[in-house]
């Protein structure tokens, strides 16, 4: 049997007629995303950092890629292969245009293996054949109360390892200098492959702390301090269901995120999406069954999405680093150029040359950005200065952060891209287009299914493209070599080291940014808010808000249309998924159940305008028939919100305090469209 494979990459290998490969001769499956030859048993994908991993290993000891586990090996690659290589006509699954959702496919398939063979479910020779719908809600049950490390297995396997060093009395020896659990030195004693021990979860950690002390657990809460209480919601990870609604007997004490169980759901469905084109293959005894999120609905709570941040705290950020490189960037340059002379004369006139010493001679040269902030001297405060001392004696690293911290605000604003879209790109990304437009090269994360183009250009403002070629500028004197276009344009190390020699080519971290970007709001002072009434402010670490309000934005200030170049500029699979993008959960309050309906009687007895909040409510939630009669009877009320609930409509309340009824497009168990 052959398979039509959509992708230009295996034309040399395919049939002159049509694009067609054997299910059974894999040495011809190979794509341009895949840096591997198809049976290695460790994938490496192109520009993705994580390799996928088929030497997994079961608790027996045994691993996924022994011969007797070929039918379930081969049925998870080729799946993985084809979600993004190409796929039927007839089958009903969506595509994955990105390499983490191949990465999360393949971990979620492995582990349903694992649990099979886990589980003395899994015979020779019969890959997937003993998945069915009661086996999988045994599945899904576990994940909840154990997560991945339960289904897997891997917590068994390092609970079993530590309870033999214990009867042997030699847990100290898996330990650091501090007593804390050493990943290394455990694999080192046990055979434990580091990468289960790297990933095991909190939840598995807190489980095993009868036998060790994780450093999860030793350590503070760490981080920087900003000058006010964050405004940004925090993003929920597992929750405990007290009130779940699920029996005593079925023992689930615990929800996790929709969309945790959605990405398990959907990767179990997949074996039921590719099991007619491999029906001759792996999936020959496999017998298809359909599951969807609400079968689940009990065990999963609604995860947030990402935060709106309010359009006054937006527009003050792009405000205020629109404001600061464009004053500011060509003086920092030559600030840093001078300073950097000064520091190299004085290294050379030093037989032992001490960086406190010499930083006390470097003189500041005046122009418009040094004597505005009034700045005497070069390297940065103590450790631990306030926010108000950091801005009553500026120094030129700290200005060298906050100019490096705009110029991410504005090209993660501008070009509407991801976190991990824009931290790779390097100096050499800053291009003019055939238009006289300056374009900023981008590697695709989320590309086309033809996989055709290696990198896409974003359109973004002079002054933008300005403020880059500024910070390459200064990455070039701090890195002490000539512009070269490969190097990152965001560099973890913006002052000179001890030794005062040149900084080490280092991309930049997420921890690292994000302490700057606290750094920079609390520089530039962000107007604050009032939440709960404590006056705070919204600091970005959760830095996908600026590209939602990006989007947004957009959206609303075109009178909701363009939404094809809208999805874009997102790089969203269809407009759909970008319609739910810009619409769903207006302010993290979006009201699903008949909690709705008490929050709105609540607020009729609290209103002094009883009759204008009633009339809105009836012309929102009512009947042609009924009007404000359903408004004034909470039950029926009630009853009227579930009815629109079940028909796919969501209640919003927006930052403003108005009421909203969205109808929800999207289909949420599609994780292809995750963003």
């Amino acid at each position: 049997m052959h398979l039509y494979i959509g992708n230009l990459a295996l034309a040399p290998t395919l049939s002159q007629n049509e694009y067609n490969i054997d299910i059974e001769d894999l040495s011809n499956w190979r794509a341009n995303w895949l840096n591997s030859d198809f049976n290695a048993h460790v994938w490496h994908l192109t520009n993705y950092k994580h390799p996928i991993n088929f030497n997994a290993r079961f608790v027996n000891g045994e691993r996924l890629t022994a011969p007797k586990y070929s039918t379930l090996l081969n049925t998870i690659k080729k799946i993985v292969f084809l979600k993004r290589s190409g796929h039927l006509a007839d089958i009903g699954g969506k595509q994955a245009t990105r390499s983490q959702v191949q990465y999360s496919l393949a971990r979620d398939l492995i582990a349903v293996a694992q649990y099979l063979v886990n589980n003395d479910l899994y015979t020779e020779g019969f890959g997937f054949a003993s998945m069915t719908k009661t086996v999988f809600d045994d599945f899904i049950k576990l994940f909840v109360q154990s997560g991945r490390d339960g289904v897997s297995g891997h917590f068994d396997i390092v609970r079993n390892e530590l309870e033999k060093l214990k009867s042997a009395r030699n847990l100290g020896s898996i330990n650091d200098s501090k007593g804390l659990f050493s990943p290394s030195k455990f694999s080192d004693a046990t055979g434990v492959d580091s990468e289960i021990v790297s990933y095991l979860s909190a939840t598995s950690k807190d489980r095993l702390r009868e036998y060790c002390q994780f450093k999860e657990h030793a350590k503070s809460v760490g981080g920087v301090k900003p000058e006010y209480n964050n405004a940004t919601p925090l993003k929920e990870s597992r929750q405990e269901s007290a009130n779940s609604g699920i029996g005593a007997d079925d023992e689930v004490t615990w929800k996790v995120s929709d969309s945790r169980v959605a990405a398990l759901v959907s990767a179990v469905n997949a074996l039921s999406d590719f099991q007619i084109p491999l029906k001759m293959a792996e999936l020959a005894s496999f017998q298809p069954f359909k599951v969807t999120l609400k079968d689940y609905e009990k065990w999963y709570y609604e995860s947030r999405r990402t935060a709106n941040i309010p359009t006054e705290s937006a527009l003050a950020y792009i405000d205020l680093a629109v404001e600061f490189v464009h004053k500011h960037g060509n003086n920092l340059v030559e600030t840093l150029n001078d300073c950097k002379k000064q520091i190299d004369n004085e290294v050379a006139s030093r037989a032992k040359p001490r960086k406190d010493h010499v930083m006390k001679c470097i003189s500041v040269p005046q122009n418009s950005t040094t004597l505005y902030f009034n700045v005497h001297r070069f390297n940065a405060l103590k450790t631990g200065a306030s926010a108000a001392e950091k801005r009553d004696e500026v120094t030129v690293e700290m200005l060298l952060e906050v100019f490096q911290a705009s110029v991410f605000i504005l090209l993660t604003t501008f070009a509407c891209k991801r976190f991990n879209d824009v931290m790779p790109v390097i100096h050499g990304a800053n291009t003019i287009g055939f238009t006289g437009l300056n374009f900023i090269k981008f590697g695709l994360s989320k590309s086309d299914p033809s996989e055709i183009l290696s990198t896409v250009g974003r359109p973004v403002p002079e002054v933008i493209a300005d403020a880059f070629d500024n910070l390459v500028e200064i990455n070039n004197i701090l890195l002490g070599q000539s512009n070269d276009p490969s190097t990152h344009l965001f560099q973890a190390e913006l002052s000179f080291p001890s030794s005062l020699s040149s900084t080490q080519d280092r991309l930049i971290s997420r921890e690292i940014l994000i302490r700057r970007l606290v750094n920079f709001a609390d520089f530039v002072e962000i107007p604050t808010v009032n939440v709960g009434g404590v006056e705070s402010r919204w600091y970005l670490n959760r830095m996908h808000m600026l590209r939602r309000f990006f989007a947004c934005a957009y959206y609303h200030t075109n009178d909701k249309q363009g939404i094809p170049a809208l999805t874009w500029l997102m790089g969203h699979a269809d407009t759909i998924q970008t319609m739910h993008y810009v619409t769903q959960n207006l302010s993290n309050a979006e009201m699903t159940s008949s909690d709705a309906a008490n929050v709105i009687a609540n607020k009729l007895n609290d209103s002094d305008e009883e009759k204008d909040f009633v009339q809105m409510l009836s012309d929102l939630f009512g009947e042609p028939t009924q009007e404000v009669t359903i408004a004034r009877n909470p039950a029926r009320l009630e009853k009227r919100i579930n009815e629109l609930i079940a028909k796919g409509y969501r209640v919003v309340r927006k930052v403003s305090g108005e009421l909203v009824l969205l109808n929800s497009l999207p289909n949420q168990e599609d994780v292809s469209h995750a963003v």
